[in-house]
Parts: C-alpha cells; sequence; structure tokens
C-alpha cells in the first residue's frame, strides 16, 4: 500500500508541472498576440481621410476685392459645399501664397470631393445671336453663337443674368415623366432681369451654362418672373448643381495642389 501511494504521488507531480507549463504557454501566447496587435496592426493604419491643398488665382478677381476679401469667401464658399455633402466635420483653413487647406477626416469618394470643391460652379444665361436680318448666326462648325442674356438692372445699368442673383433654395425635383430637373427661385433683382430677358426670347432658345459648358437650352414658352427649373440632366448632375447654386460660386478659380491621406 505504501508504494502504491508513493508512485501516485510522483505521476500527480508530473501531471502539476505539465499543467503549470500549458498555463505558462497559454499566457506566452496572449502576450504574443496582445504585443502584435499593438505594434504590427497599428503599422497599417486604415487611411479614410484626406487633406487637399488648393491654390487661388487670384489674377481673376475682380479688382474692387482684395485678396483678403476674396480668400475668405472662398472659404464660406468651400464650407457651404462641404456641409451640403455632410461633411460639417471637415476643416477649412487660409493658408499663405493663396492657398487652401481643406482636411476631411472621413472620406470614400475624394475624386467627386475634390471636383465639387473646386468648380467654380458659376450659373450664366444666354441666348442666340441673331445677325441684322434676325437670323441664327452659327460658328465656323455650325454650333449657335451665344451670347450673354443681358436687361436693365434697378439701377438703370445693363447687367448679365448669372447666378448670384439666386435664392439659396435650389432642390431637385422630377417632372411628369420621372425625369431629373433643378427648380430655382430668383431674389428679386433677378425677378426682374429674368422676366425682361424671358420676354425677349419668347418662342426662342435660352441656353443655361455652368462654367461656359452648355447644360440646357430650352425653349421659353411664357414670360417667367421668379421661379424657373433646369431639364436634361441626370439626377447625380442635378444633386451636383444643386449644392453648387445653394453655396454660391467661387470668385475666382482654385487649382488642387496637394492631396495626402492620412488615418483618422
Amino acid at each position: 500500500m505504501l508504494l502504491i501511494f508513493y508512485i501516485s504521488k510522483e505521476k500527480c507531480k508530473k501531471e502539476m508541472l505539465i499543467m503549470t507549463e500549458n498555463r505558462a504557454n497559454i499566457w506566452i501566447t496572449l502576450i504574443l498576440l496582445t504585443a502584435f496587435c499593438l505594434t504590427g496592426c497599428s503599422k497599417q493604419p486604415i487611411k479614410n481621410g484626406t487633406e487637399l491643398i488648393y491654390k487661388a488665382d487670384l489674377s481673376e478677381k475682380d479688382p474692387s476685392q482684395t485678396d483678403a476679401q476674396v480668400m475668405t469667401d472662398i472659404k464660406s464658399v468651400v464650407e457651404s459645399r462641404l456641409h451640403s455633402l455632410g461633411m460639417s466635420n471637415a476643416v477649412v483653413q487660409i493658408l499663405a501664397n493663396s492657398e487652401i487647406q481643406v482636411k476631411i477626416p472621413e472620406v470614400k469618394n475624394s475624386s467627386e470631393v475634390i471636383s465639387l470643391i473646386g468648380q467654380q460652379g458659376l450659373l450664366r444665361f444666354k441666348e442666340e445671336q441673331l445677325d441684322s436680318h434676325g437670323n441664327l448666326l452659327d460658328d465656323t462648325n455650325g454650333n449657335p453663337i451665344w451670347i450673354p442674356a443681358m436687361a436693365t438692372g434697378s439701377n438703370g445699368v445693363k447687367a448679365e443674368l448669372t447666378g448670384k442673383y439666386l435664392e439659396h433654395n435650389t432642390y431637385v425635383e422630377t417632372d411628369s415623366s420621372g425625369n431629373a430637373e433643378v427648380a430655382f427661385e430668383w431674389n428679386t433683382e433677378g425677378t426682374n432681369l429674368f422676366k425682361q430677358i424671358t420676354a425677349a426670347t419668347l418662342n426662342k432658345r435660352l441656353g443655361i451654362f455652368l462654367d461656359n459648358e452648355l447644360i440646357s437650352a430650352p425653349t421659353v414658352q411664357a414670360i417667367i418672373t421668379n421661379r424657373g427649373v433646369i431639364n436634361g440632366v441626370t439626377i447625380d448632375e442635378a444633386r451636383t448643381l444643386v449644392v453648387l447654386l445653394n453655396s454660391n460660386s467661387l470668385d475666382v478659380p482654385l487649382i488642387i495642389m496637394e492631396q495626402n491621406d492620412f488615418s483618422s
């Protein structure tokens, strides 16, 4: 009986030793895994933020404005556009040398954002040029020649109809066929100009241009005052147009200089 007890005691010691070694191995494994996550994982962060540096072309600014005024206006427009895109956490700063820094913590489609921020967004209305006999004039390629649509302002001076007279309540809607269109409203001065221009172009085409690109050329079927729509655009183009028109146009062009991604 004594011999059997002695052997069982030795066996028990061995099993306890094995269990202790196994526990030690488990702890070592856990420590190594933790160290890997703290070091290895942190070496490859997910870069979902972007920093953009734009340069303003101040050579095209209105001589009546100072450089500081133009840069402040640009900052305001960029912030408004980002807010419309749901990026209210973005930070916009004015840098030296007429540069603007935009830091966006989270962005999915940076190329789309870059384009939208830098687009001047100037909406202009133009009419087709006529000769002395009232016939349409074409350029050498057979395309219509468009000239700025002008009317007499409340101050008695001729003025061009542009997006600067729009109220900031432009929105996307659909017509009876389900096609996208952009509904807009003029302020008091814009209403005055638009009424004169639609009266002068009745039963003629009125070209609508965004940054000198023709986006629509409807035939004026009635004298219009304070409201109108822009059709002939896709739903994505309509949404982009709404963002641009509701945030004002940029006073001068913006040129993208740098793009740097960072982890947020």
